[in-house]
């Protein structure tokens, strides 16, 4: 297949994974269309939330909102008029379309394992990539995530902040900032800021925090070390993934006690703390979602570039 027809699917807010998948798909010499219900500025984050106009990028076909739940790979084939699609990947955080593609090879990226039962999705999949070791069964295929070079690269500005932390505020993360705040540091935790506004925030702190639901890597840390900025991260299974060493690239953690004591630490140590950011930044160059395209390319038997 020297070029192929890709249809992308998955629920198009202003920021998901899908929207850097989509950024590195249409980097290969394939053909990428994008089937996804569309949310234009609304995000569900703090019960919803609408984010800056410029991130509301419509999907080439649209699926209805109000029927998102029910449309199926059939009436996605009949709104782009039956094109002829060779692969269809499926980017899902707990939204998929219904069936399976009548022709085209069935992708599926289930980058919500540690909250999401795949069960039916591995049923309307030929190929099943999974984001988190810890989740897969019998069949899946490893997919880490990654970071993005277009949002996520190092920014230099005057420090504002020791520690920063931007995501949903479950009550580990809030718990731990509240505690470094109450100790006199400066910190700052919301879940609104992205891609540029993120970017430049995280310019201004010190460390990047991270502390995940489960055992699941989050891509904050890929988007740490490509910021070149210190990680100190709960310890999971797929952290020390690729090389990826503690103390190293990073400071782990299990409990909110070490988190606090390794963030004095590196506060206390800027030398040694600026070293391991820099240590993450460069074992990180990598691993860009453009790489796990071409290893999704180069399962299913298709060149990245001509």
């Amino acid at each position: 297949m020297q070029m192929a027809r890709i249809a992308l699917t998955f629920i198009k807010y202003p920021l998901a994974i899908g929207t850097y998948y989509e950024d590195a798909f249409r980097q290969t010499r394939h053909e990428l269309i994008t089937v996804c219900p569309y949310s234009g500025t609304w995000i569900p984050w703090k019960g919803g939330i609408h984010l800056p106009q410029k991130y509301a990028i419509p999907p080439d076909y649209q699926i209805p909102w109000e029927q998102r739940n029910w449309f199926s790979f059939a009436q996605a084939e009949e709104l782009m008029g039956h094109r002829h699609i060779d692969v269809w990947i499926s980017i899902d955080a707990s939204y998929h379309l219904l069936g399976k593609p009548r022709e085209a090879l069935s992708v599926w990226i289930a980058t919500d394992s540690h909250c999401v039962d795949y069960f039916q999705q591995r049923t309307q999949a030929d190929l099943f990539f999974n984001v988190h070791t810890p989740y897969m069964q019998p069949g899946d295929i490893h997919l880490p995530v990654g970071y993005s070079p277009r949002w996520h690269y190092p920014v230099y500005a005057e420090e504002q902040y020791d520690v920063a932390l931007l995501g949903l505020l479950y009550p580990t993360r809030i718990a731990t900032m509240l505690e470094m705040a109450r100790r006199g540091y400066r910190t700052y935790l919301d879940n609104g800021p992205c891609l540029d506004e993120a970017r430049e925030l995280y310019a201004k702190t010190k460390i990047i925090f991270s502390w995940s639901s489960q055992k699941d890597t989050v891509a904050r840390v890929w988007e740490a070390m490509a910021f070149n900025k210190l990680l100190v991260a709960n310890r999971t299974p797929d952290l020390e993934w690729g090389g990826r060493q503690e103390d190293i690239h990073y400071l782990g953690f299990d409990t909110m006690e070490e988190a606090i004591a390794k963030m004095e630490w590196a506060l206390s140590h800027p030398d040694e703390a600026s070293l391991i950011a820099q240590n993450g930044h460069t074992w990180v160059q990598p691993h860009t979602y453009l790489a796990r395209v071409q290893k999704i390319f180069e399962v299913i038997g298709l060149e990245a570039r001509s």
